[in-house]
C-alpha cells in the first residue's frame, strides 16, 4: 500500500505465537515486553533511542486456538531495509542467548506496574485484575525458552 502525503514507512510483521489457553502465553508477554516494550526494550534501545525509527514494538495477541507475535515500526523510508536487519539481529541474538535475569525482573516489574495503574481506572472489575495478575509468576528460562517452540524469527511481512 503506498500513500504520497506519507512520510513514514510503516513495517507490520507477524509470526506464530501461544494461544489464549496455552501456559506458555505468560512467558511470551514477558519476552514482548524485554524486546519490544515501547520504552526500555532491546528495540528500543537499538532503534527509536538512537533515532533510527520513530516507533519500534513488539507486542503477543492471544485468541482461542491461536496467537501472534505483531512487530510494528514506522521510520524514515531511507532506513527501513537497514532498521529490518537491526531487529532480526534482536530476535535472532535473544533466541541463541535468551533473557538476562535482570531483564526479566524489569519486565515483570513493568507488568505489576501497568496492573496497578490500569486497576485505578473505572470500571475494574477485581476478578480482571486478579486474572492478570498470573503473568507476573511467569519465567523465561534461558537454558530452555518457551519460545524455542514458535521462534519469533520466521515472520510474514
Amino acid at each position: 500500500m503506498r500513500k504520497d502525503t506519507a512520510t513514514q514507512q510503516y513495517l507490520l510483521q507477524l509470526s506464530a505465537a501461544p494461544a489464549a489457553e496455552d501456559a506458555d502465553r505468560y512467558a511470551i508477554k514477558l519476552l514482548a515486553t524485554v524486546l519490544g516494550d515501547d520504552s526500555g526494550s532491546r528495540l528500543y534501545w537499538e532503534l527509536v533511542d538512537p533515532g533510527l525509527a520513530e516507533h519500534v514494538s513488539l507486542g503477543h495477541c492471544e485468541y482461542q486456538g491461536t496467537g501472534m507475535m505483531l512487530t510494528y515500526m514506522s521510520c524514515d523510508p531511507g532506513n527501513t531495509a537497514d532498521n529490518l536487519r537491526r531487529i532480526v539481529d534482536v530476535y535472532r541474538k535473544a533466541e541463541k542467548e535468551g533473557i538476562a535475569p535482570a531483564e526479566l525482573e524489569q519486565a515483570k516489574q513493568k507488568i505489576r506496574s501497568r496492573i496497578v495503574l490500569s486497576s485505578e481506572r473505572p470500571p475494574r472489575p477485581a476478578i480482571r485484575v486478579g486474572r492478570r495478575l498470573d503473568l507476573t509468576a511467569a519465567t523465561i528460562e534461558p537454558q530452555n525458552p518457551s519460545w524455542r517452540r514458535s521462534p519469533i524469527s520466521p515472520w510474514t511481512t
